[in-house]
């Protein structure tokens, strides 16, 4: 019996022994997987919280649209508005609007396309509205008709409203009236480019002239020379470029400007994208700089002379 005892005994040793080990390696492992378990979460959990971080930072709904298909769309009135925006000779769209566009897509990290089959103003607000385009940047008055379709941003400029007279048809209408008087109360034919913000302006401003629109600036201004109308409505810019334009206007036309009635130009946005409109106020604020009426006039100038 004692014998088969120990034969027992023997016979256990290795188990024991086997178990012994296998304890010693759970104890070693257990601590290694709990530790590579917690690395592997940890980082499953840091790469989706950069995920959401950079969402939430860069990518909201309105810019994720815009950095997926690379480019900024921009719509432009088609008619040419030296030094703004214009057509060089080979085709390529230049200008102080293009550059501020052209900033603006870069500080988005995407490339510029610019949409220019927009016969008016109104027609780029257009645009924009319907989600054509994502921004209108094209010289564009902010008007309360416009803001019901589109959110501007602040004003990029700042221009007052003038109107320039055909001084021979002026002194058909003037009846004795001083100038100030004969403006403020003006009935004679006043001429507007159609679907420009000027065409509003003009019912509420001078309600007694009576309107004609036309389609571009070139045939507006053709119109005042020939004498077809007594005086056009436009921004102080636009005047003064007339008058400069040709030595023998300042015998022709008379430039009034009016100091308490404005034409604020802005950056037109889509009010479903908040947050392109909040982008384009901080890159305005921080990095635009306003430029003045004599600077756009000796660009217009110089443009003119390059070109003859």
């Amino acid at each position: 019996n004692i014998s088969s005892s120990k034969k027992n005994k023997n016979h256990l040793a290795p188990m024991t022994q086997t178990l012994s080990n296998r304890k010693i390696w759970l104890i070693m492992y257990f601590p290694i997987t709990v530790v590579l378990s917690f690395l592997f979460t940890t980082s499953i959990a840091s790469h989706e919280m950069a995920k959401y971080t950079v969402r939430n930072e860069i990518l909201s709904p309105d810019l994720e649209k815009i950095i997926e298909k690379g480019f900024l769309t921009v719509a432009m009135n088609k008619n040419d508005r030296v030094p703004f925006f214009y057509r060089t000779d080979d085709n390529n769209t230049i200008g102080t609007d293009v550059d501020l566009a052209n900033k603006i897509s870069s500080s988005l990290g995407v490339k510029l396309k610019l949409l220019r089959n927009a016969n008016t103003f109104d027609e780029v607000v257009d645009q924009v509205a319907l989600g054509k385009a994502d921004l209108g940047i094209s010289k564009i008055s902010r008007t309360l008709e416009r803001s019901k379709r589109v959110v501007f941003s602040s004003p990029y400029m700042t221009l007052r409203q003038a109107i320039l007279l055909n001084r021979k048809e002026l002194a058909k209408i003037k009846k004795g009236r001083s100038l100030e008087s004969l403006v403020q109360n003006f009935d004679g034919t006043l001429g507007v480019i159609e679907g420009s913000s000027f065409s509003r302006y003009a019912i509420n401003n001078f309600p007694k002239a009576i309107l004609k629109e036309y389609a571009n600036l070139e045939e507006l201004i053709f119109s005042l020379i020939s004498g077809n109308i007594t005086a056009l409505y436009l921004d102080e810019f636009e005047v003064q470029k007339i008058m400069q334009s040709e030595k023998s206007y300042s015998l022709l036309l008379r430039p009034v400007a009016f100091d308490d009635q404005l034409d604020t130009i802005g950056i037109a946005v889509s009010i479903e994208n908040t947050t392109l409109h909040s982008f384009v106020e901080m890159f305005l604020e921080q990095n635009f700089n306003n430029i003045g009426i004599k600077e756009l006039l000796d660009k217009a100038r110089q443009i003119e002379d390059e070109k003859y």
